[in-house]
C-alpha cells in the first residue's frame, strides 16, 4: 500500500528536523559538517514527507525517476550537476540546490542555482541551507550581478518557523506533495 503524505504528517516530520536543526546548530553551521550530509540528515527526509520518491521506490531509471539526485546540467562547454531534480508525471519541473549551513545564500549560490534551471529550461528552483529556503522564478538568463531577480519571498530562517506559523503553511505550496505537484 502506498505511504499516505499528509500536511500532518509533514508538519510533524518538519517539527522534527527544525528542532534537531536548532539543537545542533552550533556544530551543523560547522566547518566539517558538508552539503552532503545536509542532504541526508535534512533535505532528504523533508522531501520525502512530502511525498517526492528520493529513494526511487518505484524501482525507475535514473532518467525516469521522480527525483533524480546529482542531475547532469551542460553549462556552455561543461557539465555540472543540480542537487535534485524534480519531475512530475515525466516532466521536469524544478531544480534544487543545496549548500551546506554555514554558506551564506548570496550571489554566488543563487547564480549558480539559478544557471541550473535555466540551463534545464526550467522556471522554477529552490535553494537552500535549510537555515534558509529560497525559492527563485527564473524568467530570463541569469545575471551574475543582479542574482535576487526572481526571488520569491516566502521564508527565511526556517528553524524559527514554530514562531511564525502563518509563514509554514505558505512555505509549502511552492514545494508542493507529490499528489499537488507544480503546474507550470
Amino acid at each position: 500500500m502506498p505511504e499516505q503524505h499528509t500536511f500532518e504528517s509533514f508538519a510533524g516530520e518538519l517539527h522534527l528536523l527544525v528542532d534537531k536543526f536548532s539543537k545542533g546548530i552550533t556544530e551543523f553551521q560547522g566547518s566539517h559538517y558538508n552539503e552532503a550530509k545536509l542532504r541526508d540528515d535534512f533535505l532528504n527526509p523533508l522531501f520525502e514527507s512530502l511525498g517526492w520518491d528520493l529513494r526511487n521506490k518505484a524501482g525507475l531509471i535514473q532518467s525516469k525517476r521522480e527525483v533524480e539526485i546529482e542531475s547532469p546540467t551542460r553549462i556552455g562547454s561543461g557539465k555540472k550537476r543540480a542537487d535534485y531534480l524534480f519531475r512530475v508525471d515525466g516532466r521536469d519541473r524544478f531544480v534544487c540546490e543545496a549548500k551546506k549551513p554555514s554558506t551564506p545564500l548570496d550571489k554566488g549560490p543563487v547564480f549558480q542555482a539559478k544557471r541550473y534551471a535555466w540551463n534545464k529550461d526550467l522556471p522554477l528552483v529552490v535553494l537552500t541551507n535549510f537555515e534558509e529556503i529560497k525559492f527563485y522564478i527564473v524568467g530570463a538568463r541569469p545575471d551574475s550581478e543582479e542574482p535576487s531577480q526572481g526571488e520569491y519571498k516566502i521564508l527565511h530562517y526556517i528553524h524559527s518557523l514554530w514562531n511564525r506559523p502563518a509563514s509554514f503553511g505558505m512555505c509549502w505550496v511552492v514545494i508542493p506533495y507529490k499528489a499537488a505537484a507544480l503546474t507550470v
